[in-house]
């Protein structure tokens, strides 16, 4: 079962914004959630990040599928290139730093 959420911003620049949709997201309880953003134009790259975080969350916390829909060519390009990002650190190797001192 799902439950459909319009999302009625034009405009995502926020990473607090999504912090409201958690709030909302978190008070329905199906296994399913669509978020509609149909209604929205842009998104910066940090709360694109921050949806993204977000869906990632409820998958591995709360097996809840946070499903992002109806959402035009620039929402997409920024999702795909923030994701692509998120996998690339994710990738990258722990960086371990040894400091030796020298004695003369």
């Amino acid at each position: 079962m799902s439950n459909i959420y319009k999302i009625n911003r034009k405009i995502l620049t926020s990473r607090d914004i999504v912090k409201k949709y958690k709030k909302i997201i978190d008070n329905i309880h199906n296994d399913v959630v669509v978020l509609d953003f149909s209604n929205v134009d842009f998104i910066s790259r940090s709360t694109a990040h921050e949806f993204l975080k977000l869906k990632e969350y409820y998958k591995v916390k709360k097996s809840k599928y946070l499903e992002i829909q109806n959402i035009n060519e620039d929402i997409s390009k920024m999702f795909e290139i923030v994701a692509k990002s998120m996998v690339i650190r994710k990738k990258q190797p722990e960086l371990k730093i040894v400091t030796k001192e020298v004695f003369a």
